[in-house]
């Protein structure tokens, strides 16, 4: 049974427990799932940790420089990290605060984007192939991305105001790996897209699978 700790700590939002108990609820059950705060955030020897959405530097400034590194650390000695939106962010290579647990900057400041429906083509296992619609909240739109698997790329071309950087074409689901440890970033919100909670639920359980390898 996989153990996976969600954070929900200072920067998630009141609903966000709401989405990923349901979503774990529905489609994936047998997981063990365990909220914890930033200073729990690796407690109890878990195999997956998920950052969601919300905001990714007040996520870093709650967990703090110690913590952010014991996180790399972990990850590196073969932790799976899971980032949604904001937890993406936090696992770029573009903010003083970042993780860098992937080589992924973000070339626009300008990330206000919006918050809507856009399309996705999934182009990897094990996300069904073609387009499909998700849901957007102002996710990353990364560059720089030749040494990761692109699992999924932005069809829609959002473009933030007095931004420059497009959206079409770039990750929108990308997977790599730190150390000896495992990455998976989702920029838009599967969980709160119930046509796509099953290629959620069957990527967490690919990433679980190839993290006992």
């Amino acid at each position: 049974m996989p153990i996976v700790n969600v954070y929900i700590d200072r920067g998630t939002r009141l609903e966000t427990p709401l989405w990923w108990s349901e979503f774990f609820s529905e489609a994936l059950s047998s997981w063990e799932v365990h909220w914890v705060s930033g200073k729990d955030i690796l407690k109890g020897a878990p195999d997956h940790i998920l950052f969601p959405g919300g905001s990714a530097s007040v996520f870093a400034r709650n967990l703090g420089k110690k913590r952010r590194k014991h996180i790399v650390e972990w990850v590196r000695n073969g932790g799976s990290y899971i980032g949604v939106c904001a937890g993406a962010y936090l696992a770029s290579s573009e903010y003083h605060w970042s993780l860098h647990l992937l080589p992924l900057t973000i070339p626009d400041r300008h990330w206000r984007r919006g918050t809507k429906a856009v399309s996705i083509e999934c182009i990897h296992e094990p996300l069904s192939s073609g387009t499909h619609q998700v849901l957007y909240a102002n996710g990353p739109v990364f560059e720089n991305w030749e040494s990761v698997d692109v699992w999924a790329i932005f069809k829609s071309n959002l473009i933030a105001e007095g931004g420059t950087h497009k959206m079409r074409g770039t990750p929108a689901i990308c997977h790599g790996t730190c150390g000896n440890g495992i990455v998976t970033l989702f920029s838009p919100h599967l969980e709160k897209t119930p046509d796509m909670r099953k290629d959620l639920a069957n990527s967490l359980e690919y990433i679980a699978k190839i993290a006992n390898q």
